[in-house]
Parts: C-alpha cells; structure tokens; sequence
C-alpha cells in the first residue's frame, strides 16, 4: 500500500518523511500472530499501549475489557498483553534508512529523527507521478518498508 503526498514542483527541490510510529506501534487485530514484543493498540483506544509478553495468536473477539494500568495483563486468544502507558514504551528510533526513487526523479538527501525517515528530492518531469520506497531498520524491530507517491506538478 502507498500513500500520496504533496505534489512537488520540478524545479524546486522539496523534502519529504514518513513516520515509522504507526507501523511499529500496530493496531490489534483479531485472529492475527504476534511476536512477544510487538507493541499494540486497540480500535476502541485506551491512551495506553499493549506489549504482547507472550507470543501466540489473537482470537476472533476483542477481550471484553481492557486494562487501564500499566502492569496489569489481559489474555488476547493466546497472546498475554501487558498494558503499558505510552511514555513507558521505548519505540526506539531509525538506524538505517534507504530511500529508492522511480528514475527521473532524485534523491539527494536522506536522513532520520526519530521514528521519522526524510527525503529531499530534486527534479522529476511535470505531469508523473513517482514512486519511492523507504526501507528502515529500527532499534527495536525488524527491518520495516513503506512507499509513497510523489506527483510532480509544475506550481
């Protein structure tokens, strides 16, 4: 799955970022495997979030009430969640990334805060529509891909 973002114009170079947040931090999803460690959240959010602590596979059903205090476990299927307020997860930050462009297009800068991989591109012809693909590897988890879409429009 792709996103579209801002279109750039071709003669000015323009920077771009995708944060890896949402990717890391996944929403819980019935009868889905995890890994102990995955970091969750639920549809129906409680500000907190759930570390799987044993790994398994969730079931068909939401658990019935979820735990509003950090410590506290829930049985989700066969995966054990443990709650935990967010300023008490650690998700870490990016240590590599590498951004790939359709040719036409450049990547001349590339670079991460955070969770946030950036990309400064230059060029592209008026009218296409490029693809770029970021592939990250985080601190905490495994190596990670996102592509976005960047229409270049001459403003």
């Amino acid at each position: 799955m792709s996103t579209t973002l801002a279109e750039k114009d071709p003669d000015v170079d323009a920077e771009y970022y995708i944060d890896f947040r949402d990717v890391i931090v996944a929403e819980a999803l019935a009868g889905t495997d995890y890994e102990a460690g995955s970091i969750l959240f639920f549809e129906n959010d409680t500000g907190f979030y759930y570390e799987v602590t044993t790994a398994g596979r969730t079931s068909r059903w939401y658990p019935n009430s979820l735990p509003r205090s950090s410590g506290l476990t829930v049985e989700y299927g066969s995966c054990i969640l443990t709650c935990k307020h967010p300023s008490d997860v650690s998700l870490g930050a990016l240590s590599s990334v590498t951004w790939t462009a359709d040719p036409g297009i450049t990547v001349i800068s590339q670079f991460a805060v955070g969770l946030a991989a950036h990309v400064t591109l230059s060029g592209g012809t008026d009218g296409v529509d490029y693809s770029l693909t970021c592939r990250v590897t985080p601190t905490t988890t495994f190596a990670l891909e996102k592509t976005i879409i960047v229409p270049v429009r001459s403003q």
